[in-house]
Parts: structure tokens; sequence; C-alpha cells
């Protein structure tokens, strides 16, 4: 993974360089969007090249290309270019660049990066997962009392049954939080810092990296009802296991 992680950090040297540059344009919601996306694509740019020459043979997944491989048995790399854009435009520095490697339908390796703070997460199949070098696990939370929740936005399971959730969740006391970058939120229930995170109706292959830390970390995955059904249903719950259940009982709550 040495040469993916350097990648990596190269083209994120493309999205600190500007960020300065979006704190300045701030008034112009055009000009934002412009430099957002020149931002994106030389960053894609830099990572497909670099992967093609380390790995000419493996498959390439992102967000504006696509990059078959000639034998089925050759791994694919799956690359989320920018999970956190609505912070990024906004000079918000929780945004992260993220790698996983696919093979034999298997997410075996992965990558998640947050330049704006230098932290890098990272799992291998099998070997656990480390922030900046050091083995990371689940926070030890109990309870929903006091824990914190991180919910992808306010809006996203529908209006109403996620206030409704909201609601539940807090009553029990936890502390609910919509931060903006999936798999940051995702590697930070990794790290114990966020006890867990729900979302729904996403591209879930996006969080490949992520969910690899997070079980690699000592975490569990489930859809809504707490099957493992999460890619077919397009929603996850993802915990540090203790309060998994807990959860789901309080989303099933009338």
């Amino acid at each position: 993974m040495n040469i993916i992680i350097q990648a990596t950090r190269k083209a994120a040297k493309i999205y600190m360089r500007d960020f300065g540059e979006i704190q300045n344009l701030q008034t112009s919601t055009n000009s934002i969007k412009y430099f957002t996306d020149k931002s994106k694509n030389r960053v894609q740019d830099i990572l497909i090249e670099e992967i093609t020459k380390a790995y000419p043979k493996n498959g390439i997944i992102c967000d504006n290309y696509y990059k078959d491989t000639d034998n089925p048995t050759d791994g694919v790399w799956i690359i989320n270019i920018l999970d956190g854009e609505e912070n990024y435009s906004r000079a918000i520095p929780y945004f992260s660049l993220s790698v996983a490697y696919k093979k034999n339908n298997v997410i075996t390796d992965g990558v998640v990066y947050n330049p704006s703070t230098d932290d890098l997460f990272m799992a291998e199949k099998g070997k656990g997962a480390s922030l900046n070098g050091k083995r990371i696990r689940v926070s030890s939370m109990e309870t929903i009392n006091n824990s914190m929740i991180s919910i992808r936005k306010y809006d996203d399971i529908t209006t109403i049954a996620n206030k409704k959730l909201c609601s539940n969740l807090s009553a029990e006391g936890a502390n609910i939080r919509s931060f903006g970058s999936p798999s940051i939120d995702i590697v930070r229930v990794a790290s114990g810092n966020i006890d867990a995170y729900i979302q729904n109706n996403n591209s879930l292959i996006t969080l490949a990296a992520s969910i690899l830390i997070l079980l690699e970390s000592g975490g569990r995955i489930t859809d809504f009802t707490g099957e493992n059904k999460w890619i077919e249903n397009k929603q996850i719950i993802v915990s540090n296991d203790k309060i998994h259940n807990e959860i789901i009982n309080r989303m099933n709550k009338k």
C-alpha cells in the first residue's frame, strides 16, 4: 500500500494548495463550484496516472472515470475523489480522499486521507486498522446515553423519519451530529471518536475504504433492520457494536 499512500498524499496536495483560494471565493458561488471542480479533476488525473503506472493491469473506478480489467482476476481500485465536497467548498477542513482495492469481489485494502489535518487512516484485511501508523479500535461506549452519533444529513432518511429518529436517539441521551463527510465519520467511528454513524440512500461503493477500516478496528455494519443487506438496501448503521442493537431498536420505535 505504500505506493497508494504516496499517490494519495501527492494528489491531495492539490486540495490544500487550492484550499486557501477557496476561502477567498466565498462571495461567489459560481466561482467556488468551478474552482472545486477543477481541483477534483486535477486530483483525479494524478491518482489515475499514479495507479496506472504502478498497476497497469488493474481496473479503476472513480467519479468520472472507469477502466475495466482485461483479466477478471486482476483487482480494481475504487477512488472517492472528494468526500465532503460541500465542506471543502466552504473552506471547512472536514473532507477526504479515499482509495480502496477490491479483488475477487473482496475489499482487501483501504486508505482514507484528510489532507487538512494530515490524518491518514488505513487498513489491510485481516491485519487491523491504523491512524497515522498507530493501531485504532472502536470506542467502548455501552449505551446510547452520552454517545456521539453522526447522521449523514438531517433530511437524509426522509425528513419526517429522520426527525423521529433524531428525537428517539436524543431522548436516550445521544449527541446527534451531521459532520458532512461520510468517509471521515466512519473512520472516526473506527478510531473511537464517534460511536455510530447512520446513512441512507447513497452510493455505498464510495465508502469501501472506510468500511474496511471500520471492520478491521472491531466495528459493525448492518442495514436498518440489523441484516447484512446494507449494499442492496443502500442503508447503513455502523457502530462500535456495543450500542448497535439499541440503535436499531430506537430506529424502529413507533
